[in-house]
């Protein structure tokens, strides 16, 4: 059985016909079909009756999908009419701002909810959006997860509206955790975070959902090769303070699997494949100054094929409230509990190199900040988290001491014993933060300043971090931004945090970061950006085998460097969308100590990128939509193994020859797409039909198979296919 099989049956999918017979629902609103009823994603505004004050579902944005009706080509990227007769809300969903805030620090990206419908990718995955963004570096959609700025992948923390999310994707990359029919907003800080905000080495992602309709019934859904998605968001009172959210996603994929194997595609009895997500959201708006929510997430996925037995869950609930108590000030206080778990269960498959693992993390948080307005324009936060995080781990695990956390490797069983762990340890956690925005301290001049400091934690050593930036914004409508920052992750692999490998817990590994970058705006609809960065890494751990006089383990002395530039150009104007962006990277790690190995190219050493995009609308009312890209990444390095004889006839394991010491090919991807929507009297739907050609179906990632292949041969290391090189796809959805 081909390893990839779980995949390839999943592309039984583009075979599918999908229908869908519309249900009526009832009334809302008024009768119009005007041209205010097709798919506005105007700037006009949303009908935002929040209690809070805030402005989380504000429709601010461009005019690029306007559908007034209007053909105005205006200097300015917005449509500067838009004719509204009836205001259903949920068909005005704008696109971030292009012109960029002049106050706002480096690095730092906001996606809305029609972003990452917008850059979607081959399967329609939010996630592939955030791959366009600069300084972020895939491997051109073939997987949902992603570096930055040269950063491993785990080197991002990521939270769901205070939820903690450890695997951000599902089936090892396929797809990631993100609902776009839920998502809201999603930020990601390259560089220089919030001092309030959690930290790591490359930055922070934050995801924000869906609280509360935008009438007071409305919602969605969704269909495509993939699976099915749906929620409902409705107001449970006349006065509007209750507010209900109820979603959930499932793929089709153990569906997909059984018919394959009913038709002999292949011998399927021992494959499995699924994914699938629950979301719930209770809003309550007390007063015109306060908000209160409670959230539930449930995500979870499994798949097994050949030697490849993994389970994730994500089960998280959290509460926050924000007061808005004086004019000047409010609070926003989080209490969450988050349950990140990975597993290779036990059952009654049999594979070569079977073992039973689990890692769970459990965390339980609650985080206060206060904002101050400080005189006509500054702004004072002040912060404090506490936390209790607990590990249970225990099973068999790959020895990989000797393999620095910079490797990258081949899938593969690799060779030798694998260790026993048992191990279940917690720790309190203690941080404290303060931060200002100083607006036109002098003349232009802005100032971020912030410090995180970390009182108690797993170390039992705090620590500070440390962050400024300032930003000088220019009449010509030039933007210079500089930063640096101090940022810490913790390190909390298995074989790291177990007891029995060695010292006691090491320090957290630490970044320096410096950028400075530059923006530029054309009044007539234009954005240039350039930023150039540095991350200086130090405190790396790497595995230090014992002496007869000193006991092993994981020491601090890795170091590493990634410095790299990124430019970005786009356009919107009227019914045309352009963007352009190209990055340089080099990354770098050594491992220190008395005899330092040689500077190794790290596995988020991505020298080039290129994404190209286009977009126009057409038609009266700009109902279709004919967009196209281009994408180009230079190849990853990637470590050179050989093959073993297993313990069993006809089974095999790799041993590691080389470090980092090859690259894989570069990757190109071009594709079009055509997207159209109908408004009908209470709701609309959208269909998207898009065409992807990728040479080679390859991602970066090499496979190394457990056993001979169907005809008796030995496997050898080749590049895993996940989508086929010209791949359709067709989506389907329905908004009311």
């Amino acid at each position: 059985m081909n390893r990839s099989a779980a995949t390839l049956a999943a592309n039984l999918a583009l075979l599918v016909l999908l229908a869908w017979q519309p249900t009526a629902y009832a009334e809302l609103g008024d009768d119009d079909d005007s041209a205010s009823g097709d798919d506005d994603d105007s700037a006009s505004g949303d009908d935002d009756d929040s209690a809070s004050g805030d402005d989380d579902d504000s429709a601010s944005g461009d005019d690029d999908d306007s559908a007034s009706g209007d053909d105005d080509d205006s200097a300015s990227g917005d449509a500067t009419e838009t004719v509204i007769r009836s205001a259903l809300a949920w068909r005005a969903r704008p696109r971030s701002p292009l012109q960029p805030d002049p106050d706002a620090a480096t690095s730092v990206d906001h996606l809305r909810q029609r972003d990452l419908e917008h850059g979607a990718g081959p399967i329609g995955d939010a996630a592939r959006a955030l791959h366009l963004l600069p300084g972020v570096h895939s491997d051109q959609a073939a997987n949902a997860w992603f570096r930055v700025r040269g950063g491993s992948r785990d080197e991002i923390s990521i939270e769901l509206d205070g939820i903690r999310i450890r695997e951000f994707t599902h089936l090892t990359g396929i797809m990631s955790v993100i609902d776009s029919a839920l998502a809201q907003d999603v930020t990601l800080y390259a560089s220089n975070p919030p001092a309030h905000l959690p930290e790591s080495l490359s930055g922070s992602l934050l995801l924000s959902y869906l609280d509360r309709p935008h009438d007071r019934f409305d919602g969605r859904l969704s269909l495509d090769a993939l699976g099915g998605s749906a929620h409902i968001a409705v107001t449970l009172d006349s006065n509007r303070k209750h507010h209900l959210v109820v979603g959930a996603r499932q793929s089709f994929l153990t569906a997909y699997l059984a018919a394959a194997q009913a038709l002999g595609v292949f011998d399927g009895a021992e494959t499995k494949a699924d994914y699938g997500e629950v979301f719930a959201r209770y809003r309550h708006d007390p007063s015109p100054n306060s908000r209160l929510r409670v959230t539930l997430l449930h995500t979870r996925d499994q798949v097994l094929y050949d030697d490849v037995n993994l389970r994730h869950q994500v089960l998280g609930v959290a509460s926050d409230w924000r007061w808005k108590y004086s004019e000047s000030g409010q609070l926003h206080a989080t209490l969450s509990h988050s349950s990140n778990s990975a597993s290779e269960p036990t059952g009654e498959f049999s594979y070569p190199h079977r073992r039973s693992w689990h890692d769970r993390e459990h965390r339980t948080m609650l985080r206060a900040v206060v904002s101050e307005q400080v005189g006509e324009s500054n702004t004072l936060h002040l912060g404090v988290e506490t936390a209790v995080t607990s590990l249970d781990i225990d099973g068999e695990f790959p020895d990989t001491r000797n393999l620095p956390t910079w490797t990258y490797l081949p899938l593969a069983e690799l060779s030798g014993q694998p260790l026993e762990l048992s191990n279940r340890s917690s720790w309190p956690e203690l941080v404290l933060s303060a931060s200002s925005h100083l607006r036109r301290l002098l003349g232009p001049l802005s100032l971020h300043v912030g410090l995180r400091a970390s009182l108690v934690n797993r170390s039992r050593r705090p620590y500070a971090s440390p962050r400024l930036a300032v930003t000088v914004p220019l009449p010509s409508g030039t933007t210079i931004r500089a930063s640096i920052s101090l940022q810490h992750q913790d390190r909390l692999e298995p074989l790291v945090v177990d007891r029995d490998l060695g010292r006691a817990a090491p320090l957290p590994e630490r970044a320096l970061h410096v950028v400075l970058g530059v923006d530029q705006w054309f009044p007539f609809g234009v954005l240039l950006k350039a930023e150039g960065f540095l991350k200086r890494y130090d405190q790396l751990l790497v595995y230090v085998p014992g002496t007869d006089n000193e006991t092993g383990g994981f020491l601090n002395q890795g170091t590493g460097y990634a410095y790299g530039l990124e430019a970005n150009v786009a356009l919107r104007r009227g019914r045309l969308d352009l963007a352009a962006g190209y990055s340089l990277l080099r990354s770098t790690r050594t491992t220190g100590g008395p005899v330092p190995l040689a500077p190794l190219d790290a596995a988020g050493d991505q020298r080039h990128a290129v994404d190209i995009q286009a977009a126009v609308l057409i038609g009266k009312k700009r109902r279709l939509k004919i967009g196209a890209d281009y994408s180009y990444a230079s190849g990853w390095p990637i470590s050179t193994l050989a093959r073993v004889a297993g313990p069993v006839a006809g089974s095999f394991s790799w041993a590691v020859q080389g470090l980092n010491d090859r690259r894989l090919p570069d990757q190109h991807r071009v594709s079009l797409a055509v997207e159209g929507s109908h408004p009908f009297r209470h709701w609309r739907l959208r269909g998207t039909v898009r065409l992807s050609a990728m040479p080679g179906g390859k991602g970066f990632t090499e496979d190394c198979p457990p056993r001979v292949d169907d005809e008796g041969n030995p496997p050898v290391c080749a590049p895993l296919k996940f989508l086929p090189p010209l791949m359709p796809w067709l989506g389907l959805q329905a908004d009311w």
